[in-house]
């Protein structure tokens, strides 16, 4: 019986696959525009009034995102899937349940900085994800982690 993929190259599996629903749905997402500008008499690429990020967004959630991200993939190397997962599943969750509160640490609200109930269900959820996560792929499925 022939393999379908050979060990060392196992863990481009996912990215492949999630990478060709990516493009199914970007091209989804392209018929849907063109079909909403054809619709409504309005040129595909329109813009005047064009604004790329909608006013008053989180400007913190955003760049935040993109600077653990790349910390993230950084450290994925040096401390191993496990740890590197823990740790940035834990500051993204940190980060987008608001568990320190960043107005009040500068000055600029009043209340508590930290929610520590927040930061508990912070915890559970990146040590027990991680965990779940790595056990399946890399125990069960047997597939290769950085």
């Amino acid at each position: 019986m022939k393999e379908l993929f050979k060990f060392k190259t196992m863990h481009l599996v996912f990215p492949t696959i999630i990478g060709c629903i990516l493009l199914i749905l970007g091209i989804a997402l392209i018929i849907q525009r063109y079909r909403l500008c054809k619709k409504q008499g309005t040129p595909f690429f329109n813009f005047k009034n064009f604004h790329f990020f909608e006013p008053g967004y989180d400007k913190l959630k955003l760049y935040g995102s993109l600077v653990l991200f790349i910390g993230y993939i950084s450290c994925l190397e040096p401390m191993g899937f496990l740890w590197a997962s823990i740790l940035f599943v834990f500051l993204f969750n940190v980060l987008f349940a608001e568990s320190i509160n960043l107005k009040v640490l500068f000055g600029k609200a009043e209340g508590a900085i930290v929610n520590a109930k927040s930061l508990l269900i912070s915890v559970a959820v990146a040590v027990i994800a991680s965990t779940f996560i790595w056990w399946l792929f890399g125990i069960v499925f047997n597939i290769t982690l950085p």
